[in-house]
């Protein structure tokens, strides 16, 4: 015995660290089908998590309803010859600009979701207790 204090203890198992690839793998995988936050919630933030996953499944399913189905059945095709060509153009437009916004949202959380691990791990070492 050393006369040191003995720690508290406070029932609780000490926090487990975050393992960044873990997070990476969720948010590549299931955010390649449109399922995001996935990374986000094994970090520990829920929240942002559902927020994500709310955000990221409509608009995965907009792309693939504009890319696939319109487009993939010749629904462009069909149209009159009129109004066919702007219409072509206006939904090839907002079919880009819906993948264009899921491709950096899909970016931007798999960044995210390591970084939120990153700074998990680092409280964690710090204090020894989890940042939230």
């Amino acid at each position: 015995m050393d006369g040191a204090p003995d720690a508290p203890d406070t029932g609780s198992p000490p926090p487990q660290y975050k393992n960044e690839g873990t997070a990476l793998a969720l948010s590549v995988v299931l955010g390649l089908v449109g399922i995001g936050g996935a990374g986000h919630m094994y970090a520990g933030k829920a929240g942002k998590g559902a927020g994500l996953l709310v955000l990221s499944m409509p608009l995965y399913g907009m792309v693939l309803l504009i890319l696939y189905v319109f487009i993939g059945i010749g629904f462009l095709v069909a149209v009159d010859e009129e109004v066919g060509p702007y219409l072509k153009t206006l939904v090839i437009f907002i079919g880009t600009c819906f993948m264009a916004s899921y491709v950096w949202l899909f970016f931007w959380q798999v960044f995210d979701a390591r970084k939120l691990c990153r700074m998990y791990n680092g409280q964690i070492r710090k204090t020894g207790m989890p940042p939230w």
